[in-house]
C-alpha cells in the first residue's frame, strides 16, 4: 500500500471513498429526492485492482452517506464502468408489485470485455444479475467497454453507446435486454484527436437556440509519457442509429486541467449534471493521500453557450451560484482550506495562492489571452511518477476577448477553475505540505472571497 500521507489531503466538498482506491463514477441516477453515486472501487488496496462498484447516496451532491458495496466480481470477471436506468415502464419485466426496477449496465472484464446487466428492486441498494448475461458479447476487440444507455427519441425504446477501441458503437433495444447494433461513430482526425483508446462515452441532448443539439463526450487514452489523457466533446445530431458530428465541428476539452477523466451525467435530473474522476490515470496510484486514493469532481451543471468561436459546452458548480454572487472583497488572508474566489479582470492578470514555505499555485489570464493554471511550485512534495513533472502548467486560449471572470473552488488539495461562464474549466490536484495562507493578485484584477 501507499505510504502514509504527510498531512490530511482529504477534501471537504469533493466525494472521496472511506478508504482504499476509487476511480470512475458509475451508474449515476436520481430518484425520490436522492442522488446515487456508484464508482469503481478496490476495497483491498489504495492502488487499482479487482474492480467492484462502491456506492454512496446524497440529498445535495455534497454531503454523502457511504453504502455497502453494490457489485462484486462474478464468474464473468471484475465489474468495470457503466450506467443506470430507471425502468419506470417496466419494459424489462423485472418489476414486481408495482415497483419499477433499476437496471445497471456494466462491463465484465474476464476472458474478454463484454457488457452485462443487473437489476434492483430496492432502490439500488442490492442487485440481481440478469441470467442472460452478457447482453452484448465481445465483437473481437481488446477494448470494448463502458456502456451508457439513453432514451432514443427517434426510434423509441433505448440506445446504448459503447467505447470500442478507437470509436463508439451504438445499439438499440425495446426491452433493455436484447440489443441490436445500429451504427458506429469514428470522427475524422480533423474533428477529434486520434487516441489509442476511447473510454467512458456519454451522449445527451441539450436545447440551444430553440433546437436540440446532441453532445458526445468521450475520455481518451494517449499512450506515452506526458500524454495528458483527457475528456473531449463534440456537438452534432443523433439520427436514431448513431451520432453525426456537426459540419466543421472540432472536439474541445471538457476540462483543460490534468485531473479530470471518465466523467458521466446523471439519469433522472432536470438539469444535465456531470461528475468525473478527478485524477490523472498516469499518476493516480502515486498521489500522497494515504488511506484513500481518488476523489470525484464537484457536480457540474452543463449547458451550451454561444461564443465568438461558436457554440461551446459550459459548466458551473451545482448549487453554487449564490455563493459566487455573495462573495466579498477581502484582504488576501486565507483563513481556511476550502473556499471560493471570484476574480474579475481585463487584459492580463493573475492570482497566486501561497504559504510561508515557498509553495504556491498561480492562475489567471496571460498576455496572449490564454487562461492558465501553473502548479509547478505548488508543493515541495513531488508525486513519484515520471508524468508528474511534465504536467505542471495547463493553458488554453479563451473563446472571448475583453473582460473576464474566473470562479475558483479550492478544497484542501483540489483546485477547480471556471473561466468565462465555465466555457473553459480546469481541474488540478495540489499537495502543499502546509495550507496556503494568502491570495496575491497581479495585473488588472479584483478578488472576492467566500468561505465554504
Amino acid at each position: 500500500m501507499s505510504s502514509p500521507a504527510p498531512r490530511n489531503f482529504r477534501p471537504k466538498l469533493h466525494f472521496t471513498p472511506p478508504s482504499m482506491w476509487m476511480n470512475d463514477p458509475n451508474g449515476l441516477f436520481y430518484a425520490d429526492g436522492t442522488y446515487h453515486l456508484y464508482y469503481q472501487y478496490n476495497p483491498d488496496d489504495t492502488i487499482w485492482g479487482p474492480m467492484h462498484w462502491g456506492h454512496a447516496v446524497s440529498k445535495d451532491l455534497y454531503h454523502w452517506e457511504h453504502c455497502p458495496i453494490a457489485m462484486e466480481p462474478d464468474e464473468l470477471g471484475t465489474i468495470f464502468s457503466g450506467c443506470a436506468v430507471l425502468d419506470s415502464k417496466n419494459v424489462s419485466g423485472f418489476g414486481k408489485n408495482g415497483c419499477s426496477p433499476l437496471l445497471i449496465f456494466y462491463t465484465n472484464d474476464g476472458k474478454c470485455e463484454c457488457q452485462s446487466m443487473a437489476y434492483s428492486l430496492d432502490g439500488g441498494m442490492t442487485f440481481t444479475r440478469y441470467s442472460g448475461n452478457p447482453v452484448l458479447g465481445n465483437p473481437g476487440l481488446k477494448d470494448y467497454r463502458d456502456p451508457k444507455v439513453f432514451r432514443n427519441p427517434v426510434r423509441g425504446g433505448y440506445s446504448m453507446i459503447v467505447s470500442a477501441h478507437d470509436r463508439a458503437m451504438f445499439y438499440h433495444s425495446t426491452d433493455l435486454k436484447h440489443w441490436e447494433k445500429t451504427g458506429e461513430c469514428k470522427p475524422t482526425p480533423k474533428q477529434i484527436h486520434n487516441a489509442d483508446v476511447w473510454e467512458c462515452p456519454d451522449i445527451f441532448p441539450m436545447e440551444f437556440g430553440g433546437k436540440t443539439v446532441w453532445v458526445l463526450v468521450v475520455s481518451m487514452i494517449f499512450l506515452g509519457e506526458g500524454h495528458e489523457n483527457h475528456m473531449l466533446y463534440l456537438t452534432g445530431t443523433f439520427d436514431g442509429d448513431t451520432f453525426l458530428p456537426d459540419e466543421g465541428a472540432i472536439a474541445e476539452r471538457v476540462d483543460c486541467g490534468f485531473d479530470y477523466y471518465a466523467g458521466s451525467t446523471y439519469w433522472g435530473t432536470d438539469e444535465r449534471i456531470l461528475i468525473a474522476w478527478e485524477n490523472c490515470p498516469d499518476y493516480a496510484g502515486q498521489v500522497p493521500t494515504g488511506e484513500y486514493c481518488g476523489q470525484m469532481s464537484l457536480p457540474r451543471v452543463l449547458h451550451l453557450q454561444e461564443t465568438p468561436a461558436g457554440k461551446k459546452l459550459a459548466a458551473h458548480p451545482f448549487g453554487m451560484e449564490k455563493i459566487f454572487e455573495d462573495a466579498k472583497p477581502f484582504d488576501g488572508c486565507l483563513t481556511g482550506e476550502t473556499f471560493a474566489l471570484r476574480i474579475s479582470g481585463e487584459g492580463s492578470g493573475s492570482v497566486t495562492l501561497e504559504n510561508d514555505f515557498g509553495e504556491r499555485v498561480t492562475f489567471g489570464v496571460d498576455e496572449e489571452n490564454h487562461v492558465y493554471v501553473d502548479r509547478s511550485a505548488s508543493s515541495a512534495l513531488q508525486v513519484n511518477n515520471p508524468s508528474w513533472p511534465l504536467m505542471q502548467k495547463s493553458c488554453q486560449p479563451r473563446f472571448y476577448h475583453g473582460r473576464w471572470t474566473i470562479d475558483v473552488v479550492f478544497d484542501v488539495s483540489v483546485l477547480e477553475l471556471y473561466c468565462d461562464d465555465g466555457t473553459r474549466c480546469f481541474s488540478n490536484l495540489l499537495f502543499p505540505t502546509h495550507p496556503y495562507k494568502r491570495a496575491v493578485s497581479k495585473g488588472n484584477c479584483q478578488i472576492a472571497f467566500a468561505a465554504l
